[in-house]
């Protein structure tokens, strides 16, 4: 059995935060809790099916890159905006913090 968290639940088990939960791997402590939050008058979880989980799961997307070209740093990489217009605005003999340089 799995179940849909939709709303997070601070409980005896732990923190339950939105995501899809087997509710074999939370143990016997885990499957109470289930039960009650369940059969709550306005349920934080919702029984899903095998199908319904493998469904949700694969909508999930990463947060890391995928693609090499995402990792791509250095000379090809666009320089930062606020940092040449910075050093555009210094003073001759200044640089972008506004101390004095040597020449």
């Amino acid at each position: 059995m799995f179940v849909k968290v939709s709303q997070t639940r601070h409980t005896k088990i732990g923190t339950l935060r939105p995501g899809v939960y087997e509710t074999a791997k939370l143990g016997a402590d885990g499957a109470k809790v289930i039960k009650a939050l369940i059969g709550a008058k306005d349920p934080a979880l919702k029984e899903i099916s095998k199908k319904e989980a493998e469904a949700e799961l694969d909508k999930v997307k990463s947060l890391m890159p995928t693609k090499v070209e995402d990792l791509k740093v250095g000379p090809a990489a666009k320089p930062d905006p606020d940092v040449t217009t910075d050093a555009k605005a210094a003073a001759p003999g200044e640089d972008a913090t506004g101390q004095v340089t040597a020449k």
